[in-house]
């Protein structure tokens, strides 16, 4: 949607403008289960949202379904309300707008209770002057507010479709006659008789569209509104004193008052054109809107309104719109929302290789393709048979034109397929039709298959099987459409039903058809299967389902395309549908992936995860791979803190912890999607790490030192486990083994981590007591020894004793006395602790002791 996708709420129901060229009244309806149109192309194709002039002001329907206005404001009547609406309508002094559930919203002037609408289910809405009439679901009428001519006071019976003007309003019949009622003084409520495909209410002239193409107004005409130029239309639109075309050769026109220059289009292809009062506005074939008239900065006599001032969101290419999409034999092509276009499935003649440029159709052949240009100009490409598909750029889309071999092109206003080759015995001069379609597989061996509406016979069908009736008239029309198959043909009547005929053998084309009791919008017949969509946007489809392409998907449609053994559709909300053999990537249903996403935590950096698209169809065999996806979450259901970017990328930190459920969408450039739905747990940690460690491989505490009384007499390791079970460990200081070393008192190691949410622990060993030192104890003797080393007297040794660190445990050794003479007398050895455990030895002290005193014994020389 997706934008594309984001709509993609992006993408809304939008059936209202199914048809390319809608009719629109003065107040223009918007015809979302709209009345037969003079045109309804091949696949039901449309780029028109809804763009609708009132008297002073404009409004649009957005690609997103909502709408907005621009110009005057009075009573609010610029300022639509929210929601998603289908189409919308603008008046005088109030709107009206069709919502997607079928209630009908209106806003601004509501004096006469135009503004009020009643309950129930509409298909249809139109805002008069001061009335209002819708068309209810089961094609009755119903009008509001000012009633003074009986302009609310519709007639009974079935309708396809109501316009209300200034103060009298119109409808479609079903049987295609058209009723009038309300004021009548100029005759803008008496409508000629006849067969119409659509009407339009104006300021006091009404117009329509006759079922031969030609338009037929009625009514005031003093400045020529109700004097239409000759030739086919593909709808109309009456404003207050000018009237507004689409023709059927790709130009708008206008006529009737043009003092402000509302009579006087631009150049350029309109698909659906809107007249006001003095403006008008138009979709151009890329899906912007351009206006035209008064209502400018500055223009005279309308100095502030604006109305023709487009907002910027609804100029450019792509604003409103669908796109269209067509299949073919085994390829499929589409015209993008922005006018270019693409193709994919079988390439083997390069028919799903698509030129560049802007076109506004596009239909798919058995090898070849075809586009209308904006310029009005056929491009084709693919197989070229006997005749060069690229010669029809001469050519324009509206008009039946020879190829330069002399053999007939088949085209359509609106609408065609390729041109076939061969011999053509079918005269088309005199029958001028609107349509003309042929069965694309026999479109080169000479024998097609074609069906064709006349405008020159009130709608009547022909149709030439290529056997053995090639004048065959149809039943009764009036038609809106006729195809044809294989062999088979159907076609749309103006009353909504289908019919078909033809041969019928093996696949039940003619047998299995839908109820007659329900009304289709538009069809498309394929080789041997057709499918439909019905007013309320389901599909009906019959025929062959040997693939499964007449199985259709559950949703509301807005377009549809059979091919030869698969159908694709574009959904009311732009989606891209294609159902049936896949076998060369015709038919893709894709798949996203991953299939699962990771859980997470508060804080922590998302795993993430990276989407992607792929073909996975019952036969999928990589043929189509999806060009350019883009995927879209809603934030609001996303955990708080991820993101999705459009490139599929899923990241982020989680704010917020729960359980959340979410859906991813995935769109490539084609328009198709696939959803998958995701569940995420996000935790929310509240737990800071943990920490532990252990001492000399002990878990401490307790750890057992190895000396005594709590003290360590060697270096202690220290090993650290830093653990977080949720969030894990982010970061962390101090936690890698270390030693501590060296005598000390109360050493301590520390150890911080932190968690992936941020929270931090940090922890500190139990003090450490660490005493390697073994103590010292020292002996010395006293007295003294004299100078000849000897003692006289007992000897007395005192020890000291000391620990720097853990201290002595106990008394220093006494004192001891040597007193034993002699020379070399030594002390024992004494041992000393410190409180640590740590032992120490004394010196040994040596003493020569001699107390006894000499004897001195004289001689006397000769004494005996």
């Amino acid at each position: 949607m997706i934008t594309t996708m984001q709509r993609l709420g992006r993408r809304f129901a939008l059936p209202a403008m199914l048809a390319l060229f809608a009719t629109f009244a003065f107040a223009p309806q918007a015809l979302a289960h709209d009345a037969p149109h003079p045109i309804a192309n091949t696949e039901g194709g449309s780029q028109v949202m809804a763009v609708s002039a009132g008297w002073y002001h404009t409004c649009g329907v957005k690609a997103d379904g909502g709408a907005t206005c621009w110009g005057w404001n009075g009573n609010g009547v610029s300022m639509p309300p929210a929601g998603v609406f289908l189409a919308i309508s603008p008046s005088h002094s109030h709107s009206c707008g069709l919502k997607v559930d079928g209630s009908v919203a209106c806003w601004g002037y509501n004096y006469y209770g135009q503004s009020t609408p009643p309950a129930g289910a509409f298909v249809a809405v139109s805002a008069g002057y001061y009335h209002t009439c819708g068309l209810k679901a089961e094609g009755s009428l119903a009008c509001w507010g000012d009633n003074y001519y009986g302009e609310s006071t519709p007639p009974a019976g079935a309708f396809v479709a109501v316009s209300a003007g200034q103060h009298h309003a119109c409808g479609l019949k079903a049987d295609g006659s058209l009723a009038c009622w309300g004021n009548n003084a100029d005759g803008q409520a008496t409508p000629p008789a006849g067969a119409f495909v659509a009407v339009s209410g104006g300021g006091r002239h009404s117009c329509g569209v006759k079922a031969d193409g030609g338009v037929s107004c009625w009514g005031r005409n003093a400045e020529g509104q109700a004097t239409p130029p000759t030739g086919g239309f593909l709808g109309v639109s009456a404003g207050a004193s000018h009237t507004c075309g689409v023709k059927s050769d790709g130009g708008t026109t206008c006529w009737g008052l043009n003092d402000n220059g509302q009579s006087t289009p631009p150049a350029g292809a309109f698909l659906t054109v809107s007249a006001g009062s003095a403006h008008t506005c138009g979709l151009k074939a890329d899906g912007g809107v351009q206006c035209w008239g008064a209502g400018g900065p500055g223009t005279s006599g309308f100095p502030n309104l604006d109305q023709t001032t487009v907002p910027a969101m609804l100029e450019s290419a792509g604003a409103a719109g669908f796109g269209q999409i067509a299949a073919g034999n085994a390829h499929a092509c589409q015209v993008n929302r922005d006018g270019t276009l693409a193709c994919w499935g079988n390439n083997d003649e390069g028919q799903a290789t698509a030129p560049a440029g802007q076109f506004t159709q596009v239909v798919a052949g058995d090898s070849h393709s075809c586009a209308i240009g904006t310029d009005s100009k056929i491009t084709c490409w693919g197989r070229n048979g006997a005749a060069n598909t690229t010669s029809l750029s001469s050519y324009t889309s509206r008009q039946l034109a020879p190829a330069p071999d002399g053999a007939l092109c088949s085209l359509s206003v609106g609408g065609f397929d390729p041109c076939f080759r061969g011999t053509a015995s079918w005269s088309y001069s005199e029958f001028q039709f609107r349509n003309i379609t042929h069965d694309r597989n026999n479109a080169f061996e000479g024998r097609p298959n074609l069906c064709g509406v006349s405008l020159a016979h009130a709608g009547a069908g022909y149709c030439n099987t290529g056997f053995d009736a090639p004048n065959t008239e149809a039943t009764a029309g009036p038609w809106q459409r006729l195809e044809s198959g294989l062999n088979h043909q159907c076609g749309l009547k103006a009353n909504g039903s289908i019919e078909c005929w033809g041969e019928n053998l093996v696949d039940d084309q003619l047998t299995n058809l839908p109820a007659s009791s329900d009304t289709f919008r538009t069809f498309s017949v394929g080789w041997n299967h057709a499918c439909a969509i019905r007013d309320n946007g389901t599909l009906a489809c019959w025929g062959s389902n040997l693939n499964g392409q007449a199985i259709p998907p559950a949703g509301s449609y807005v377009q549809v395309a059979a091919g030869n053994t698969f159908t694709c559709a574009i959904r009311s909300d732009g989606v891209r549908v294609c159902w049936g053999d896949d076998g060369q990537g015709q038919a893709p249903q894709l798949a996203l992936s991953p299939g699962s996403i990771a859980d997470g935590l508060v804080g922590s950096a998302h795993a993430g995860a990276s989407f992607a698209l792929a073909d996975a169809g019952p036969n999928a065999d990589g043929d189509y791979v999806p060009p350019s996806p883009v995927f879209y979450a809603n934030p609001a259901d996303l955990p708080p803190g991820l993101s999705l970017s459009a490139a599929g990328v899923l990241s982020g930190t989680p704010t917020s912890g729960g359980t959340y459920t979410f859906t991813v969408e995935g769109e490539d450039a084609n328009g198709f999607t696939a959803s998958r739905e995701y569940t995420v747990t996000i935790a929310a940690d509240t737990s800071p790490p943990v920490i532990s460690y252990t001492l000399n491989g002990e878990v401490a505490p307790p750890a057992t030192p190895d000396g005594e009384n709590g003290w360590y007499i060697s270096n202690v390791a220290v090993a650290w486990t830093t653990t977080d079970a949720e969030s894990g460990i982010a970061s962390s200081s101090g936690c890698t083994p270390s030693t501590l070393t060296g005598d000390a008192t109360g050493a301590t190691a520390t150890c911080s981590a932190t968690n992936g949410v941020g929270l931090e622990t940090e922890v500190s060993t139990v003090p450490v007591n660490i005493d390697i030192t073994d103590p010292v104890i020292q002996a010395a003797a006293s007295p003294a020894a004299n100078g000849a080393g000897w003692n006289n007297s007992n000897v007395t040794v005192s020890y000291t004793c000391s620990d720097a660190t853990s201290g002595i445990a106990g008394a220093c050794p006494a004192n001891q006395t040597l007193s034993t003479e002699g020379i070399g007398i030594a002390t024992t050895i004494q041992i000393v602790k410190d409180t640590a455990g740590n032992s120490g030895s004394s010196n040994v002290v040596m003493a020569n002791i001699d107390r006894t005193a000499p004897v001195l014994a004289p001689t006397l020389p000769g004494l005996i």
